[in-house]
């Protein structure tokens, strides 16, 4: 099977027509297993689909610290991204958008078709996260409601926590549920916010690459122009919109400066911030680190010199 053919319309099994709320203890754990080995399919065809882009751009980028590249350029810290390789996630509308930023970028001419096959593949996942809850919400209120009777006490008169518990709808403890697990996977993945989303620049047609090449600068003044090319190559955002998109670590009247200046920058992460505003790939970033210290050290000074 091509891991980006669309997932086909699921239809639920005959014996999920029993509600959740309605089930006995045993059907209950079955369920659960029966969901678990169903979140395990759907799981994997996702972290496939994720490896495979992903790789993909590590063997044309090269190098251990391609991953952190990525990372970099899709403004996710990186041990998210590790946590997403490994499948090691709860599925949430925010690592949704986290997995689309990674797949828009690895891989671009397949971007969108990547997009669309994942974003069935997490929405079973999430339809099947929720059923999970309830059934394991389900399993707690039967425990207790066992528990109450072996010591011989009504349900209605346990504990004050306990009626609390059960006079709350089934769905709405579902819901408190899975608001504290995402609260726990937001800890496990970064608390940190991630800054707004730069879209990947769309590339030219094939065999019509418009692309400015920084490795072709051998001057700081041919490298600054290179800048301006690329920033007019990639849409001619403005400086504010560029200020935004990194969350305000370049303010943009330090763009400015930075495009109209006769020396290169003089921090690399400068650089690196400029490139990833403009949607610029992890061959990109690379290309412009290494143009701009090849530069920067024909500039620096010799200090053997008298």
């Amino acid at each position: 099977m091509n891991v980006t053919d669309n997932p086909a319309p699921i239809d639920p099994p005959a014996d999920e027509d029993p509600l959740i709320e309605h089930l006995h203890e045993d059907e209950v754990r079955g369920r659960i297993h029966k969901i678990d080995s169903e979140m395990a399919k759907w799981r994997a065809k996702l972290n496939l689909l994720l490896n495979t882009a992903v790789q993909y751009e590590l063997d044309k980028v090269g190098g251990e610290d391609g991953v952190e590249v990525i990372a970099s350029v899709v403004g996710i810290p990186s041990a998210t991204v590790w946590s997403l390789l490994a499948g090691s996630y709860r599925a949430t509308p925010a690592i949704s958008m986290r997995l689309e930023r990674i797949l828009m970028l690895c891989h671009a001419s397949r971007g969108v078709e990547r997009v669309t096959t994942a974003r069935g593949y997490l929405d079973r996942l999430l339809e099947l996260t929720a059923e999970r809850d309830r059934a394991l919400n389900r399993r707690m209120e039967l425990s207790r409601r066992k528990r109450g009777k072996e010591a011989g006490i009504g349900v209605a008169s346990g504990g004050r926590a306990n009626r609390i518990d059960l006079d709350t709808p089934t769905t709405e403890r579902g819901s408190q549920a899975t608001e504290k697990a995402t609260t726990a996977e937001t800890k496990v993945t970064g608390t940190e916010p991630d800054p707004p989303f730069t879209p990947p620049a769309i590339p030219d047609l094939r065999g019509h690459d418009q692309r400015p090449d920084p490795l072709l600068a051998d001057t700081p003044a041919r490298f600054v122009a290179a800048m301006r090319a690329y920033h007019a190559w990639a849409g001619n955002p403005s400086l504010r919109e560029m200020e935004r998109r990194c969350v305000k670590q370049i303010s943009y009247s330090t763009f400015r400066t930075m495009l109209h200046s006769d020396s290169i920058p003089a921090k690399l992460s400068s650089v690196e911030t400029f490139v990833r505003v403009l949607g610029g790939t992890t061959e990109d970033l690379q290309r412009w680190v290494t143009a701009w210290r090849r530069i920067a050290m024909n500039d620096a000074p010799d200090e053997t010199d008298p």
